[in-house]
């Protein structure tokens, strides 16, 4: 089972850009990502884009100001994370049903089961309307949580934990090495 998520982003050049814009984004967004502009990038913004800045020699004096990213990227723990996958249909339009959720969970007046399914309520039904040149949504049939989690590789259902514990950032480091 995964342990967590992360969003890298991505680049998206629409269809409808011919020409020498296309060849233009084409090139910004190679350099962008380019080996020479990559770790530059990273120092400013905090996002790194290639192994190559990740592994960099010159992060190594300094990698204690991202608070763990860099040993998190360079260790075996990396792997256990989901990335995005496919690019999500509509980000702006999906994105802004989270967000008030998540709001509402923070400030208490939901739970996070209640926010997450207000969000797939909302998301489901604004994918059904969606009809994108490419790549539209299909739904799956609604089932019952039950269903979901009776499927080979589902996620567990709900059980009782322990309280949380944090872990001291010393020891993740260590794991992380």
């Amino acid at each position: 089972m995964k342990v967590g998520y992360q969003d890298a982003g991505s680049w998206t050049i629409p269809r409808s850009i011919k020409g020498q814009k296309r060849a233009m984004a084409w090139l910004w967004a190679q350099f962008c990502v380019s080996k020479t502009v990559s770790l530059k990038k990273f120092l400013v913004g905090g996002t790194p884009v290639r192994r190559s800045t990740v592994f960099s020699k010159h992060l190594d004096p300094v990698k204690y100001k991202w608070g763990g990213l860099i040993d998190f990227y360079r260790s075996p723990e990396e792997k256990k994370w989901t990335d995005t996958g496919p690019n999500v249909p509509h980000y702006p339009a999906l994105s802004a049903v989270w967000w008030p959720n998540i709001a509402k969970t923070i400030n208490g007046r939901i739970t996070p089961k209640q926010a997450m399914d207000n969000i797939a309520a909302a998301q489901d039904a604004l994918m059904d309307k969606m009809r994108l040149a490419r790549f539209s949504p299909r739904l799956n049939a609604k089932q019952s949580e039950a269903h979901w989690l009776q499927q080979p590789g589902s996620p567990k259902p709900f059980r009782k934990r322990p309280k949380p514990v944090t872990i001291a950032y010393d020891d993740l480091i260590r794991q992380w090495k």
